[in-house]
Parts: C-alpha cells; sequence; structure tokens
C-alpha cells in the first residue's frame, strides 16, 4: 500500500543538497521552464555580442537539462529542447550568414537528438532517486511509512502547525499479547497480522493522514489540523475496525492506544512522538485494550500520569477509554 511521499526538505537528516534539490523540485513547472528560456535567451545575446569569437552552443544543454531534471514533467524538458535548439540554429545563421542552411539544419537535428537522449537519461535517473528515496521510507511488510517516513512528514507538520497555529495530533498504538502470536504461529502468521492492522488503520483515517509501523507491533497515524474532539473520534473508530481483526486463532485483534494532542506545536518531533508513546504505555499500564488521551499545550509533553515513568507535569487533560 503506497505511502504519500514525504518532502525532502522535511527530513532532519537530509543533506544541503538534497534540500537545495528538494526545494527547487517544489517550484511550478512552468516558473521553472521561463527561468530555463531566460538562460537560454542570455546565451543567444552573448553569441550575438560576441560573434564568431565565441561559441556557446553547447552550453545550450545546462538550461535544458535543469529544466527536464528538476520539473515534473517530460514536457517541460521538451520545450525548453525544442526552443533551445532553434535558438541555436537561429543565432548561428544570424551571427554568421555564409554558413550553409543545411550545415546548420544537420546541426539542429543532431543537437535535438542529444537533448531528448540527456532528458530521457535524467528523467529515468529521477525516477530511480524517487523510487529510493520512497523505499527508504516505507516499511516492508506493511508498505505504510517507517518510523523514518513519519519522522520526516511530522518534522514538515509541525512547521505548519507553528505557521498558522493549528492543533496536530498523533495517535501511538501497540497491538496487546502480539508477541503470543509470533510464538504460536510463526513470524508469516504474525506479518499477516500485521498488514491487516496497517489495511485497518488506512481505512479508518483521512488520507492526508499519515499511517506508520514503526517497529515490533508498534504503529502510529500523525493527523494534521485535528483537535482533541476528532482525533479521539479517530482513535475510536481505529480500534473498533481493529477488533475486527483476528488472529490465526480467532481471537480478535486487541491494541492499546495513545493520542496525544498538541494545541500549541511541540519543540520537536522526539517530543511530539514521546507524548503519545507514554500515553500509550500508560493506556497498556491500565489493563490493555484501552485509548489514553490527553489535550496538551507548549513545554514538556509528558501527561500527567506518566510523571512515573520519567516525565513532567504540563497544562493537559486525560481521558481514559
Amino acid at each position: 500500500m503506497p505511502i504519500r511521499p514525504a518532502h525532502t526538505e522535511d527530513m532532519p537528516d537530509a543533506s544541503p543538497l538534497r534540500r537545495y534539490d528538494a526545494r527547487i523540485r517544489g517550484l511550478p513547472g512552468p516558473l521553472l521552464l521561463a527561468i530555463g528560456l531566460v538562460v537560454i535567451a542570455a546565451l543567444c545575446v552573448l553569441q550575438v555580442t560576441e560573434g564568431t569569437r565565441v561559441s556557446v552552443a553547447e552550453f545550450f544543454l545546462v538550461p535544458v537539462a535543469a529544466v527536464g531534471w528538476f520539473a515534473g514533467s517530460l514536457a517541460y524538458g521538451v520545450t525548453a529542447a525544442l526552443i533551445a535548439t532553434a535558438a541555436a540554429a537561429s543565432v548561428t545563421l544570424y551571427v554568421d550568414p555564409r554558413t550553409a542552411l543545411a550545415h546548420v539544419l544537420a546541426a539542429a537535428a543532431a543537437r535535438l537528438v542529444l537533448y531528448l537522449v540527456v532528458l530521457v537519461a535524467l528523467r529515468a535517473m529521477r525516477r530511480l532517486q524517487d523510487e529510493h528515496e520512497q523505499a527508504a521510507l516505507t516499511d516492508p511488510v506493511t508498505r505504510t511509512a517507517n518510523a523514518r517516513g513519519l519522522r520526516a512528514r511530522a518534522a514538515g507538520e509541525l512547521e505548519r502547525a507553528r505557521r498558522y497555529g493549528r492543533p496536530l495530533s498523533l495517535l501511538y498504538l501497540d497491538i496487546d499479547d502480539f508477541k503470543a502470536v509470533n510464538d504460536r504461529f510463526g513470524h508469516e502468521a504474525g506479518d499477516r497480522v500485521l498488514v491487516d492492522v496497517g489495511h485497518a488503520l488506512h481505512c479508518t483515517v483521512r488520507t492526508v493522514d499519515t499511517v506508520a509501523r514503526l517497529g515490533g507491533d508498534e504503529f502510529a497515524v500523525l493527523m494534521p489540523e485535528t483537535a482533541a474532539v476528532a482525533a479521539g473520534a479517530a482513535a475510536e473508530r481505529s480500534r473498533s475496525e481493529l477488533t475486527r481483526l483476528t488472529t490465526p486463532d480467532g481471537q480478535a485483534v486487541r491494541c492499546s492506544i495513545g493520542v496525544a494532542t498538541f494545541t500549541q506545536p511541540p519543540g520537536s518531533v522526539t517530543e511530539l512522538m514521546q507524548a503519545a508513546d507514554l500515553l500509550m504505555y500508560a493506556a497498556k499500564s491500565g489493563g490493555k485494550d484501552r485509548i489514553e488521551k490527553a489535550e496538551l499545550g507548549s513545554g514538556s509533553p509528558a501527561p500527567p500520569d506518566a510523571r512515573a515513568n520519567g516525565g513532567s507535569q504540563v497544562d493537559a487533560r486525560v481521558v481514559r477509554r
């Protein structure tokens, strides 16, 4: 089950070069094409100014390749290639009218073929890069996001929550007694249960939410722009849907869920995840198959009941189910 791609610039461990690449890729295709055409026009002006003393024909490949690499559609690269080819031929005839037209047309055809080959190669490289990045953010068993993918998405949502002052919620789920499934029926059967859980979570949350398997039998759902009431309702729906699933021996799948809602964004993704994690452990220690919810403000993310686990009290309302 594919996940929504996370933006590279949202990833805290992305290199500066990858962040720069992601920012440019985020620009609209028509704008990228326009920038490429400006560069092509500048090269034409340079060629006209310098005349036959300098040849800039080889440099037309640079804006064409740049548009092909960064734009989201191959059509923009092809458009840049056609315009660059026509511009190079026109400038050649303008600078040196004695050049044979047949020679100019042959050079233009060869140049266009080169541009198209480069564009196709760049698109293939870009596709492989995107697939590699997507695989690095995806859990291989459930095809949901993995922990790295969730953190990448959460980093971007935290920034948006700070910018627009919107609430942010995270659901943290642990399958109760899952180890017994693996011990009795093997990891293959356990993996089938994990796949079913991931699918059920996808079916009960919004398309803008991010479902992730964090490892083992723990899952999380990132819910942007979601207040406490809506987040609690989503947890109830998920818990209800999961009870419809069964283990190989016919037992219903039970889970403990922690739901942390921040009315003001926490300082980091780690704080966000720790808050929901502590609530999940509170639900599990309270008897399992329960939901523990808290609405938190800024400051330490630990809910009051988590103080025994090393947290500190903050402005929070905790609700048990």
